[in-house]
């Protein structure tokens, strides 16, 4: 038990102390539902692995594997649900995971019943079971264990669209939230312009965005598919970096690596167009 909270302690408490002192943290969207994916990803050095259970292929099941897997190199386990459901939040929340990251959330009061969902008392109302992995299986003491999971877990809420950026003033000064996180290619559809995330009328909006988010104290944090993109939001003031999916990540480096080997053959040429 104590070298499964000192890696928890470098997850969870660790990820929320380093937003607060100014750093920057860097995740990749994990879809490929393989430990070994989230362990390569911790030898790289990334901050946080985010388990995709919106958009990848991902049960609890896998989830709680893959939260295991986290600890041999104590890469924090972070997971993007499908939904703001209490019970997905409850159920998610119970594997262990050193924090949650919810989609499309429109309005303050979404919000709130997030943090209702996914504090214990006093904070919120999230149901207590002192028997499942987030709480030692009961070998950690209730209290203490709830009080860590009330000041440990990174709570990150994503604005994705137009109403989302209307309240966005509403949204930032709900207490409890840890990171508000734009997500560009959702709201470039909402735009009109789908997957045009470097478009100007994106990038400004979410430049405005970013700039409420860093006026309430809050942690900004957005995607991005480049390194470019990544160095550029962090001179603006971002600090939670999502950078890529693993399955993309792989596909270009093996689509380079292939290149490079067609390129050294005499005569030959690369099959890829």
């Amino acid at each position: 038990m104590e070298a499964n909270q000192r890696a928890r302690s470098l997850w969870q408490g660790g990820l929320n102390r380093r937003l607060r002192n100014g750093d920057v943290l860097f995740g990749v969207i994990v879809e490929i539902p393989d430990p070994a994916i989230v362990e390569i990803l911790g030898l790289a050095g990334f901050d946080f692995a985010l388990i995709d259970c919106e958009h990848g292929a991902i049960d609890l099941q896998t989830v709680a594997s893959l939260v295991r897997a986290c600890h041999s190199t104590s890469i924090a386990p972070l997971v993007r649900t499908a939904g703001s459901s209490t019970v997905e939040t409850l159920r998610v929340l119970d594997c262990g995971v050193a924090g949650i990251h919810v989609p499309h959330v429109k309005t303050r009061r979404q919000a709130e019943e997030l943090i209702q969902s996914a504090r214990y008392h006093p904070q919120g109302n999230r149901g207590l079971n002192p028997f499942v992995r987030s709480a030692s299986f009961s070998a950690q003491p209730v209290r203490d264990y709830m009080q860590t999971a009330n000041e440990e877990t990174l709570l990150t809420i994503s604005v994705e669209g137009h109403e989302g950026v209307a309240n966005i003033d509403e949204i930032v000064s709900v207490q409890g939230v840890d990171v508000v996180f734009v997500g560009p290619y959702d709201l470039s559809e909402s735009l009109g312009l789908p997957g045009q995330v470097s478009h100007p009328s994106v990038t400004d909006l979410i430049l405005k965005v970013v700039g409420r988010i860093r006026a309430s104290g809050k942690a900004p944090g957005i995607f991005c598919d480049t390194v470019t993109a990544a160095e550029n939001w962090v001179g603006k003031g971002v600090q939670y970096v999502v950078f890529s999916v693993d399955a993309k990540i792989f596909l270009d480096a093996c689509t380079e690596a292939y290149r490079a080997l067609r390129s050294g053959l005499p005569g030959k040429t690369s099959v890829i167009s």
